[in-house]
């Protein structure tokens, strides 16, 4: 899933320039409503000075379950390398996410992420609604 972010904003909300990424989602569905998925990365991101890109890359592996009918849950790792000129880091994050499927068109989501070393966000909790149309 190739990407593409445009310079909507400057800091703090946006990067000021153009940037790019592939995204390569695997799953693999597993008996009894069981799943495991790996989403490796890379991106072309903007410097945080916004003159130029530098190379950022990770992935995401997760371990999907269903709890009752229409709600699953996934718990997931994630680790991802920017290799910012003025600064590399390393940001590793261990998720709990939940998803309620109310009709076959709509999901609601909601989960929290727990930093795994200095250079990651303590916590971040999200909530989120998906539509099919």
């Amino acid at each position: 899933m190739p990407y593409v972010t445009l310079p909507i904003g400057t800091s703090p909300s946006g990067a000021g320039d153009w940037g790019i990424g592939l995204l390569v989602p695997m799953s693999v569905e597993l008996p009894k409503g069981l799943s495991i998925s790996l989403t490796p990365r890379i991106d072309a991101v903007v410097d945080s000075d916004g003159r130029g890109r530098h190379l950022a890359f990770g992935t995401t592996a997760g371990f999907g379950f269903e709890i009752i009918n229409k709600l699953s849950a996934t718990v997931e790792l994630s680790m991802a390398r920017d290799c910012e000129p003025a600064g590399h880091s390393t940001i590793g994050l261990a998720g709990l996410s939940f998803g309620w499927q109310p009709t076959d068109a709509l999901q609601l989501d909601a989960g929290l992420n727990i930093g795994l070393n200095h250079d990651s966000p303590d916590r971040e909790v999200y909530v989120g609604i998906t539509q099919r149309f």
